[in-house]
């Protein structure tokens, strides 16, 4: 197997090892700020609005309770004319403090419900996330160290190899020739040879006195 590389320019490798290097940092920057994003998510749904429904729960249970204290005292009260009153007001506040109250739980229920879709989320994108980590914090640098080794390799020997030609230039060498095949002599490409040392010996040649 020919493992050489044809390389005809170095400033070629040069750029491409700017790239891979450009990229790593891209990705590597990338990836720190996506497990940023996701530390804050889960916090704040895990633990900021957690907390505040769940309180938020307990206060409006609490105005509730108040609601229905009301309510029942102004039921207790009679009107002048020993009626018990209507006591609107008191049932509308009710009403709106159960309807709070009912938001609030609704709301920690879809917390609950986002914060176990967001986690699934997360556990698919972890296993992506840590192979392209993986390249990034070993297979990047190995490759760049190996394009490093060989611009190294390259440079020396375009130094050793540019004397040497210019010395045979000077001498006037132009140095090896390239060997081309040619055509084998019985094939119809074959060309004859035209020297006298190629002519067949005389003493191969038939004698037609011979054969009289």
């Amino acid at each position: 197997m020919n493992d050489a590389a044809n390389v005809r320019s170095l400033d070629a490798v040069r750029d491409f090892r700017v790239a891979i290097a450009k990229f790593r940092e891209q990705a590597a920057h990338a990836l720190a700020a996506v497990d940023i994003e996701i530390a804050r998510t889960l916090d704040w749904l895990g633990h900021d609005q957690l907390k505040y429904w769940k309180a938020e729960i307990r206060r409006r249970e609490d105005r509730v309770n108040e609601a229905k204290m009301d309510l029942h005292r102004a039921q207790l009260c009679k009107n002048a004319a020993g009626e018990t009153p209507a006591c609107t007001d008191q049932k509308v506040a009710l009403a709106k403090a159960k309807a709070r109250l009912g938001e609030a739980e609704e709301k920690l229920e879809k917390v609950r419900q986002w914060l176990q879709i967001i986690e699934h989320e997360v556990t698919e994108y972890k296993g992506p996330a840590q192979q392209l980590a993986n390249t990034v914090d070993t297979s990047l640098p190995r490759a760049l160290a190996l394009i490093d080794r060989k611009l190294v390799s390259l440079e020396e020997y375009l130094n050793t190899a540019a004397p040497e030609i210019a010395a045979l230039a000077r001498a006037g060498d132009p140095g090896p020739e390239i060997a081309v095949s040619s055509a084998p002599s019985d094939s119809p490409g074959a060309k004859i040879p035209q020297d006298d040392n190629s002519a067949v010996p005389a003493s191969r040649i038939p004698n037609p006195e011979s054969r009289l």
